[in-house]
């Protein structure tokens, strides 16, 4: 035990370093080959063209299973922090490749491994073209889905990282990974998986190749890389420059006007404001940047109040000198040496407001006054917020003072100031929109302004020194108007994936053919390895077989005998090529050494079949198709044989005969049975229906041709039904062979006599005189019919109603003469029976009204129409009730009450009593247990009789059934009482018997009813478990004048005393009825002296009043 222990703990641990060590060298692999795949990335963007760790994960988890994915996802979150730190990439998102990438990658490895297992079979060793298809163009591509759908939208909700085109991005990472994959997981495969016999002899064939291919590809992908890298630098300072120079001609337009408008006012010191607005009109309308120009006069304070007046009388009448207050308000300007009013501005409808404001009362253009004062140059202000500009819009204004410098010899005297605004944003859009440059970031900066460098126009934030920290950066120095300036410029987001798609798209058509191949070298390899292992295993299947094959010509020689079979095979022409088996030679009863030749086949057979063989074997020889015939053997006719021959042709000609022999003489005699069965009835050998009907219709035509009259008679036994059911199915059908022979003998031969089934006959009459021609014949069939037929001792008296139609008379077609035929039938059996009648007309009407009572009778069922009325019976010497006798009665909806005298012989005939039988037992048996919940003293205590038909007490499933509706109902089976006819009990046999018993043993009382009626059940009376007699009504009405009834009495009620049995007398009516009975010793009574039958709550109020004498 101790020694157990140790070896489990030992390969525990083994298994322990084993799984250590699967998972270091996949974190190992997958670190490797992460930061290969990553070198390979196209500039500014951290998707690759390949990503060989993809391929990593999931070989790694196809061979090792779920356990294996611990070292790949720690070698994840490696490749996803050098991944960050990419350049382009944002080193604050920490959380993706700690947890996001991981999960990412471990999802889609297991989710590959299922893919594997549901649709390629995994682990299949990969050989047939419909898993290597299924594992490369479904199982790769649908699980390589989950990293980039995973990390793309993370790293783009959160800003990590500029990918450029969304799409064309998310479409790299999927497809990098899918060729990472299908290039890496066919290496490990072959090195790794197991089984290593299946694996192993692929490696050279598949690896090779393949590794080769891939490292052509990524030399090519790094050469081209480089190419475009550089070809984009080249582009990007092109650009560079073109929107550099644009920016500077804009702004150069702008200076020049400037300048322009100086000189103008110097020459023209009186410059009127529509000259000023003609002047700078056309250039507000070609430079879209443009915010206004204006011109500012001197004004010495001295010269204020006339200037103010001045302008008044030109059409300002409140204009006066404003300061810029606090705030965007304006107020009268304060008294200082000299002023410069805006006097002129353009455009003049958006800067109406600012006429007369000194922009000295402002701090920002303060310095550039004060400067283009002293220098004479034009001067820029501080940048400035233009709030009401929408959005953020910079702007700047340009001053420039107008000297007068006509003296000589004297300083110039300063006559004004001309400015011009503009918006540096709507500046810069020009410049970038008259460039044909790549999609640019762009920011221009003004360096000198007094918290650093602030931001002109272009991106947010780019005046920030990180902007400058990207891989490719633009930087031109602007100098304007006494401000320095430097233009930043970026590439556009995406713009370097963009430029260098033409390098790495023919390396991926590359990797396309590198996953074809991969795909290609695993058919090769698979079908090569399938080949091998076929051959193998049909060399060993060869050897097998040929040792097998002695055993099955011996199994042949066999099972030829057990089936009574035999072959040969004969090459005609060909001497001594003659060759049959075992089993044939059995069947002819010969050696099997004479059997040499077809000369000697022929010779076996019976002579006059012996031609037909040898003309068969000479079609063999001359035609393609198969052959066969059925031949006897020797002079031993009854032994038939079939033959059947096919022959090989080659070339145009038989070269081989083969034939099978099969003894089918049980199979003939069987085929000639079935034929029989078809056309006779099996039981009485006479013809069946459908033989009756070919020689009636037959016969028909004749008679329509020749002018003859033919009849059609249908006969029906009487009272066999009872006799069958009553004395078993094997009495009945001798019965039915006896009546056929004796109607065979009384009809002419030719006539037909058919048996349709059950006890129906039919005979046909064919050329009829005369329509009375039938009446005589069955006169003669009632006369025969008439006398007792004798069965294992017995005399049976049977009857027999025929029906007669004659045609022409009574219809021209053969259905249509039966019908009526059974129709009349009917009418005879209603008449009385052992009679004949010929077809009338108005017997359709009967046969509808018998029809139409049997579909009421089903329609009564299916509404519940039925319903039990209940008669009491009574010991009449203390008038107490003893029982009720259950009564079934039905209401129909149209005909009122239905006598059962009318519906319960057509529920006899139908077999609808069966149905009929049920429901009365369902009923009664829920009444008896209502009554008994009800707790009335009288009903709670009597039980109930209910009859039962022979039809329905001879099912074998009677006694079964009724149980099952006492356990469903709840009744007391020993308030249960069934009463059975004495015709029930006829010919008892142990069934019957056994019935009777389990009754008894379910708790159930037997009455015999209808006592006195019956054949000869008077000698069971003792042998039966039966406690009641019911004296029947016919023996009781005539009571006390009739002295044979009066006999009858005395005598059952003597013999009940004597078995232990009591009697209960039916019909009693009259007083002197129920003295005569009370003398006889009979005092349970039932009748109308004491109630009628009544429904259930008449018979519950009956209850309460005691009976009368």
């Amino acid at each position: 035990m101790a020694q157990q222990q140790a070896s489990a703990e030992q390969d525990q641990s083994n298994s322990i370093w084993q799984l250590l060590g699967i998972n270091l060298t996949g974190f190992t692999l997958y670190l490797l080959l992460g930061w290969v795949s990553l070198r390979l990335s196209p500039a500014d963007t951290v998707a690759t063209s390949i990503f060989l760790p993809a391929g990593i994960a999931l070989g790694w988890v196809l061979i090792y299973g779920l356990r294996s994915l611990v070292g790949v996802g720690l070698g994840a979150q490696l490749v996803g922090l050098m991944v960050i730190e990419h350049p382009g990439a944002n080193p604050a998102l920490l959380l993706w490749p700690l947890l996001i990438l991981p999960t990412a990658v471990l999802v889609q490895a297991a989710l590959g491994r299922y893919l594997a297992q549901r649709l390629v079979n995994w682990p299949d060793p990969l050989d047939s073209p419909r898993n290597i298809s299924a594992f490369i163009l479904l199982v790769i591509p649908l699980s390589c889905l989950v990293q980039a759908s995973v990390s793309l939208p993370w790293l783009w909700w959160f800003g990590g990282l500029e990918f450029g085109p969304q799409l064309t991005t998310w479409l790299s990472w999927w497809l990098a990974d899918v060729l990472g994959a299908t290039v890496i997981v066919p290496v490990l495969l072959v090195f790794l998986a197991r089984p290593r016999n299946v694996w192993r002899p692929r490696r050279v064939v598949l690896v090779l190749p393949l590794l080769l291919l891939t490292g052509l590809g990524l030399l090519l992908f790094r050469q081209l890389d480089l190419l475009s890298v550089e070809r984009f630098a080249a582009d990007f300072e092109r650009d560079t420059e073109a929107l550099s120079q644009q920016l500077e001609r804009r702004l150069d337009a702008h200076m020049e006007t400037l300048l322009a408008l100086e000189r103008l006012v110097q020459l023209n010191p009186d410059l009127s404001r529509d000259q000023f607005r003609d002047f700078v009109g056309p250039f507000l309308d070609r430079h879209s940047a443009s915010q206004n120009f204006s011109f500012n006069p001197r004004v010495r304070d001295a010269q204020r109040a006339e200037f103010e007046a001045e302008v008044q009388r030109a059409g300002f009448g409140e204009f006066q000198i404003l300061d810029r207050l606090d705030g965007a308000t304006t107020g009268r300007a304060a008294t200082r040496t000299e002023y410069f009013p805006i006097l002129y501005v353009e455009p003049l409808a958006e800067n109406r407001s600012v006429i007369g404001l000194d922009p000295q009362s402002i701090d920002s253009p303060q310095v550039a006054i004060k400067q283009t004062m002293e220098s004479g140059e034009p001067k820029a202000s501080a940048p400035f917020t233009l709030t009401q500009e929408p959005g953020d819009q910079i702007g700047m204004v340009i001053y420039s003072a107008v000297k007068d410098r006509s003296g000589s010899g004297e300083e110039a005297v300063i006559l004004g100031l001309v400015t011009a605004a503009f918006r540096l944003g709507d500046l810069m859009e020009d410049a970038i929109a008259a460039a044909p440059t790549m999609e640019l970031q762009v920011c221009l900066v003004d360096l000198g302004g007094r918290a650093g460098s602030q931001r002109l126009a272009g991106t947010q934030d780019c005046e920030r020194p990180d902007w400058l920290a990207a891989r490719h950066v633009g930087l031109r120095e602007l100098g304007f108007a006494g401000r320095e300036w430097q233009l930043r410029v970026q590439p556009g987001a995406g713009t370097a994936v963009v430029h260098t798609w033409p390098a790495w798209i023919p390396t991926l058509i590359g990797f396309v053919l590198t996953g074809s191949l991969a795909a290609f070298l695993l058919l090769v390899t698979g079908q090569s390895r399938r080949v091998s292992e076929l051959v193998q295993r049909r060399t060993r299947e060869l050897a097998e077989a040929s040792e097998e094959l002695l055993e099955q010509q011996q199994a042949l020689d066999r099972a030829q005998q057990v089936a009574a079979l035999g072959s040969w095979e004969w090459i005609p022409g060909e001497e001594g090529s003659f060759n049959a088996s075992r089993g044939l030679a059995e069947l002819l009863g010969l050696p099997l050494e004479s059997l040499d030749s077809p000369d000697a086949l022929i010779r076996a057979i019976h002579p006059d079949d012996q031609p037909r063989l040898a003309s068969l074997l000479g079609r063999a020889e001359l035609e393609a198709e198969p052959l066969s015939m059925d031949c006897r053997l020797g002079r031993q006719s009854e032994r038939v044989l079939h033959m059947a021959l096919e022959s090989d042709w080659a070339e145009g000609r038989p070269w081989r005969v083969r034939a099978i022999a099969q003894d089918v003489t049980d199979a003939r005699k069987a085929a000639e049975r079935i034929e029989y069965l078809a056309h006779y009835d099996e039981l009485t050998g006479l013809p069946n229906r459908r033989l009756w009907f070919t020689c009636a219709e037959r016969a028909l035509q004749s008679a329509k041709r020749h002018g003859y009259k033919m009849a059609v008679m249908f006969l029906d036994l009487d009272e066999f039904k009872t006799i069958n059911d009553s004395l078993g199915h094997g009495v009945g059908d001798e019965l039915l062979k006896q009546v056929g022979r004796r109607l065979g003998e009384a009809v002419r031969d030719e006539d037909t006599l058919a048996r349709l089934g059950g006890d129906e006959f039919v005979i046909l009459l064919p050329r009829l005189e005369e329509s009375s021609s039938a009446a005589p014949v069955a006169e003669k069939l009632l006369k025969e019919m008439a006398e007792p037929f004798e069965l294992e001792d017995r005399r049976f008296k049977l009857g027999a109603s025929i029906g007669i139609t004659i045609y022409p008379d009574d219809g021209d077609d053969v259905d249509t003469l039966l019908q009526h035929a059974d129709t009349a039938m009917y009418r005879a059996k209603s008449a009385g029976r052992d009679n004949y009648k010929h077809f009338a007309p108005e017997m359709n009407d009967e046969a509808r009204a018998r029809l139409d009572m049997e579909n009421a009778i089903r329609r009564g069922l299916e509404q519940d129409e039925f319903m039990l009325h209940f008669q009491p019976q009574v010991n009449s010497r203390d008038k107490s009730i003893v029982g009720f006798e259950a009564l079934l009665r039905w209401h129909h909806p149209e005909l009122g009450m239905v006598p059962p005298g009318e519906f319960i012989p057509a529920a006899e005939r139908s077999g609808l009593i069966l149905p009929l039988g049920d429901r009365v037992l369902w009923m009664a048996c829920r009444q008896q247990k209502a009554w008994s919940d009800s707790g009335n003293p009288v009903l709670s205590r009597a039980g109930i009789c209910v009859n039962v038909s022979p039809i329905q007490f001879r099912r074998l499933s009677f006694v079964d059934h009724l149980k099952k509706i006492i356990q469903a109902t709840g009744v007391d089976p020993a308030l249960l009482t069934l009463e059975i006819t004495e015709s029930s009990l006829m010919d008892m046999d142990s069934q019957v018997l056994e019935g009777l018993h389990r009754l008894r043993e379910l708790g159930i009382k037997l009455a015999l009813d209808d006592f006195g009626t019956g054949y000869s059940s008077l000698s069971y009376l003792k042998q039966l478990p039966i406690t009641l007699i019911k004296l029947d009504r016919s023996f009781v009405m005539d009571l006390p004048d009739d002295e044979e009834d009066a006999a009858i009495a005395e005598t059952a009620i003597a013999m009940a005393a004597k078995l232990g049995m009591t009697v209960i007398a039916e019909g009693v009516e009259t007083g002197e009825q129920r003295r005569f009975l009370e003398n006889l010793g009979c005092c349970f009574m039932q009748g109308f002296l004491f109630a009628r039958p009544m429904s259930p709550d008449d018979l519950a109020d009956w209850v309460k009043s005691p009976l009368e004498d």
